[in-house]
């Protein structure tokens, strides 16, 4: 059978489109978003927000691990409780926040059972989950005092599942600049938080989730990591809540526009409150003289930071994941802002 020479054409033509259709979707930045709650229902609009962003993966908060000083082992704190999974069937990966002084107090010995522990729990959670797990996250900044049981906590709980199952770790910006000085996880991929810059301890400090200044300091002329990278960039709020100079607690912060005067605060500066007479807020009781940090992620400090990632040329990220998702939070963060930021970073 002889085909028409335009027919062959079109067919090749189309071919050539195809491959390079399929060649862009692999070069392409996939979009992830965090779910950092005690439990896991989402609203219709936090589903709708989910396809609209077309989410390949969501990094799901399965639990903390903290250190018991009465018991002096580590033990898992607020699990996340399941009430439905997400309805699109992204690729749900569990992630495990560690506290400091469960690493800085566990023995050598005890990183075995513990990654057995972190094992039991996932499955159990997971169980009844439709899609294959493919990766477990692990969420601890490290130090020289905790590196070595951190490093040890990856490879035993690595050891606990197929093959087919990565283990990534989340990686700091200080780590990020300085692999040799604070070492490369065993991991078989890491997470770069591009947030919490500053220390939140600081009363002085304007914004700790995101200061471009310092950003550029540890982004510009960095070589590549090591390992696959991939980026999680913020789209959150917090109150921080100073008492006689002292950091005392975090709460959620409002969003980026809020009415903030209906309550007994005398604004000392932007984003900067001080408490006239005691209340409850958040359900948390001020009292008079406290001080009020409010801080959040604008659009346009996320876009320039999203700039300054994309001019160093250096890094070739894999994956974008936005930290987290809350229908309060992204209705200020539009999904095609999002898709502009994606684009953005697209190698």
């Amino acid at each position: 059978m002889s085909y028409p020479l335009d027919y062959i054409r079109y067919f090749f033509l189309w071919a050539i489109f195809l491959t390079a259709c399929r060649e862009q979707d692999n070069l392409a930045l996939k979009l992830s978003v965090y779910h950092w709650k005690t439990e896991l229902a989402l609203s219709p609009w936090e589903e709708a927000y989910l396809d609209s962003l077309a989410v390949e993966n969501v990094y799901l908060r399965i639990m903390d691990i903290d250190w018991d000083p009465y018991r002096q082992e580590a033990v898992i704190v607020s699990p996340v409780q399941i009430k439905n999974f997400p309805r699109s069937s992204p690729n749900l990966i569990p992630s495990i926040f560690i506290t400091l002084n469960t690493l800085k107090n566990i023995s050598p010995d005890s990183i075995p059972s513990l990654a057995q522990k972190i094992q039991e729990s996932i499955m159990s959670r997971m169980a009844s989950y439709s899609q294959p797990l493919t990766e477990v996250q692990l969420d601890h900044d490290w130090n020289s005092k905790t590196r070595e049981a951190f490093f040890g906590l990856l490879k035993e709980v690595k050891l606990r599942f197929p093959p087919e199952v990565q283990v990534s770790s989340t990686l700091r910006l200080h780590q990020y600049k300085y692999p040799l000085k604070t070492g490369v996880p065993p991991a078989d991929r890491v997470m770069l938080m591009v947030y919490n810059m500053a220390s939140v301890r600081d009363i002085e400090v304007q914004n700790s989730i995101i200061d471009i200044d310092i950003a550029r300091e540890y982004l510009h002329n960095t070589p590549s990591y090591p390992l696959p990278s991939d980026l999680a960039l913020p789209i959150f709020s917090w109150a921080a809540i100073f008492r006689d100079g002292v950091l005392v607690r975090l709460l959620p912060g409002p969003t980026p526009g809020s009415a903030l005067t209906r309550f007994p605060w005398k604004e000392e500066k932007q984003d900067h409150w001080s408490v006239l007479k005691g209340h409850y807020y958040a359900g948390y009781y001020l009292y008079a003289g406290d001080r009020i940090r409010f801080e959040y992620v604008s659009q346009k400090a996320l876009q320039e930071l999203t700039n300054l990632l994309a001019k160093e040329k250096n890094q070739a990220w894999e994956r974008i994941a936005f930290f987290h998702l809350d229908e309060a939070l992204g209705r200020k963060y539009p999904s095609r802002f999002l898709r502009q930021l994606q684009e953005t970073l697209r190698p």
